[in-house]
């Protein structure tokens, strides 16, 4: 039961490093300050390399996660939208422990929609050079969370951070 009780921890340092790198809200973690720096280092490194991965397939499919059907980059990872971005093409999260936690999603070529994807893929420049997808004008990015295709662990942190759905709104979003 310990490695269960040990990646609770090392979810709630992840979530309470990304509550740091994306700004204040009305939620907020304690978690003990031992769990942060050792999660942070151990998933600082791996998301550069899920992204410079992407960069080379440019598609973004449909799977099934536990909250609906969602977009996964060519790797399975949950793709998420983040409600700072709020300027189609423009990004909000820039260099530093943001885009550790929230690498954008990548791309060096024209952007393929799997079956079934509604919503509008297209590219633009971040201030870095790099080309990120968007789908609908909303900024692309995994989280550094996510290990496995399927997590969903991005999922409504700092009631900004969502999932997205085939159509490009945020996934499980009644409003």
């Amino acid at each position: 039961m310990r490695p269960v009780q040990f990646r609770g921890l090392a979810a709630i340092g992840v979530a309470a490093f990304a509550l740091a790198a994306c700004g204040s809200s009305s939620k907020s973690a304690s978690p003990p300050t031992t769990a942060a720096p050792s999660t942070t280092e151990a998933t600082t490194t791996t998301p550069p390399t899920t992204a410079a991965a992407a960069a080379t397939s440019a598609a973004v499919t449909l799977a099934s996660t536990k909250l609906g059907m969602v977009l996964v980059d060519d790797k399975g990872l949950t793709v998420y939208r983040f409600d700072n971005d709020t300027t189609p093409g423009k990004s909000t999260c820039g260099p530093g422990a943001c885009a550790s936690t929230w690498p954008a999603v990548i791309v060096t070529g024209p952007p393929k929609a799997g079956p079934g994807i509604d919503g509008t893929l297209s590219t633009f420049t971040r201030d870095d050079g790099r080309m990120q997808l968007q789908i609908d004008g909303h900024p692309l990015y995994t989280f550094a969370g996510d290990t496995k295709p399927g997590d969903t662990n991005g999922q409504g942190i700092i009631d900004k951070w969502y999932a997205v759905t085939a159509d490009g709104d945020k996934a499980g979003d009644n409003s």
